[in-house]
């Protein structure tokens, strides 16, 4: 049985992509033959290459929207609020609700 532990491991923040090239089909590939264990870095539109047939791709068509949100408290200090999700189905007297994390210098006061 898998651990989630198992898959934990150290990703630094200057490798995560905050925003996707303008050139989708050289987004990075990463293959590894299962047969050598050799590891391949190459480049997205390679993929055809690593294919055979009855293989399966799947594809996440997800998308990332910009949800960082910088800002600056009266006194100074940094605040970070990363969007997790909405509900459009929530809107209030044009008032959306959002769940979000926050970061900030100090903890916040309520209100």
């Amino acid at each position: 049985m898998y651990r989630l532990s198992d898959y934990d491991y150290p990703l630094p923040k200057e490798l995560i992509a905050q925003e996707p090239l303008s050139a989708r089909e050289k987004a990075r590939l990463l293959v590894l033959n299962r047969r050598t264990g050799e590891i391949i870095h190459t480049e997205f539109f390679q993929i055809i290459n690593y294919l055979i047939p009855n293989d399966v791709l799947v594809i996440n068509d997800t998308r990332v929207i910009p949800a960082r949100l910088i800002g600056k408290k009266e006194t100074g200090g940094r605040v970070e609020i990363l969007l997790l999700s909405t509900d459009p189905n929530k809107i209030r007297d044009k008032v959306l609700t959002a769940e979000a994390l926050l970061r900030a210098s100090r903890a916040p006061k309520v209100g």
